[in-house]
């Protein structure tokens, strides 16, 4: 049916009809945009979520907190040991090895040694050979600890040239062996004019655990002994340089010397010394809690004063 009025034709048969229609135009108009702005506040949503989603930590939306590599790893490691401390020694010394798995086994002979006793082996031949020929022979030694048991065995790697012509600045390796051929290698460079002797300290050979330099002085021979890393740990402090009746004592001592007792252990050699131990060259001294690797080093300094250094305090050289 066609509704008209005053010339005018419609599609509805009545005003009511329009007027539902129009209504029901708007009501759907009103639906369209509701469901699109449901749509906007959905995508909305599901982008702050995946915005957020690394901050969480699992379904309870507990925060997550970022460990660094260092503090995971000191969470794994087993406790340190408790041992006495010592205001005297550098942090790198005073820290004591907390698994036996951290240094080589064979220097677990060495943790709770307070001292050692070097013994020098010569035979008599090389003796006639050096009195009479004036021959350098090769360097020998024996270590034991203080019942007199043999702890190391070192012997000079070097050549006779090197010996014969270049003395003290002639580059050497000392290799120290144990009861079971386990070797600490010492290696001494070649020294030029006006350079300071330097000593490193490996185990297994190839791996350095310390160093051993010699610091130029005026009148005191000075050594530092660093670690693995060459960080300084203590120094060793021997006499002035000329004064004879007091050569043998060479003290180890913190880095800055600021202690009211200066001295923790010294490297010396006795006037006199009784029981099994009794014609020993050289004595060393050190806390029982020291690292074993600067026990190592202490071996490795007191090879480079017997090299070096010892003699010339002697004769009083100024050498350093």
């Amino acid at each position: 049916m066609v509704f008209s009025s005053a010339g005018n034709t419609s599609v509805f048969s009545s005003p009511e009809q329009s007027v539902v229609f129009c209504f029901t135009i708007v009501v759907f108009g009103s639906i369209c945009t509701t469901l699109e702005v449901l749509c906007s506040t959905v995508v909305v949503f599901s982008i702050v979520c995946s915005t957020l989603a690394p901050c969480f930590n699992g379904s309870t939306l507990t925060p997550y907190t970022a460990q660094s590599p260092l503090s995971t790893q000191s969470a794994l490691a087993p406790p340190l040991l408790d041992q006495p401390q010592n205001p005297h020694l550098g942090i790198t010394a005073m820290i004591p090895s907390p698994d036996p798995y951290h240094f080589p086994s064979h220097l677990k002979t060495l943790t709770r040694m307070d001292q050692l006793f070097v013994f020098k082996e010569i035979t008599m031949e090389e003796h006639l050979q050096e009195v009479c020929f004036g021959i350098k022979p090769i360097k020998r030694f024996n270590v034991k600890d203080d019942t007199g048991n043999k702890v190391f065995s070192i012997v000079e790697d070097s050549d006779r040239c090197g010996r014969q012509f270049y003395g003290r600045t002639r580059s050497f390796i000392m290799n120290v062996t144990d009861h079971a051929n386990q070797i600490i290698r010492l290696v001494h460079p070649s020294v030029f004019c006006c350079s300071s002797h330097e000593l490193e300290v490996q185990s297994p050979p190839g791996t350095p655990i310390g160093y051993v330099q010699q610091n130029l002085h005026v009148c005191l021979p000075k050594l530092t002994v660093a670690n693995g890393r060459g960080e300084p740990a203590f120094k060793i402090e021997g006499p002035c340089l000329g004064c004879t009746s007091c050569y043998q004592n060479f003290e180890l001592v913190s880095l800055n010397g600021a202690a009211i007792e200066r001295s923790f252990g010294k490297i010396f050699k006795p006037f006199s010394c009784s029981g099994p131990n009794a014609v020993a060259a050289f004595v060393l001294q050190f806390p029982s809690y020291l690292d074993v690797k600067m026990k190592a080093a202490v071996l490795g300094a007191c090879m480079l004063i017997e090299t070096d250094l010892v003699y010339h305090v002697k004769r009083g050289i100024k050498l350093l």
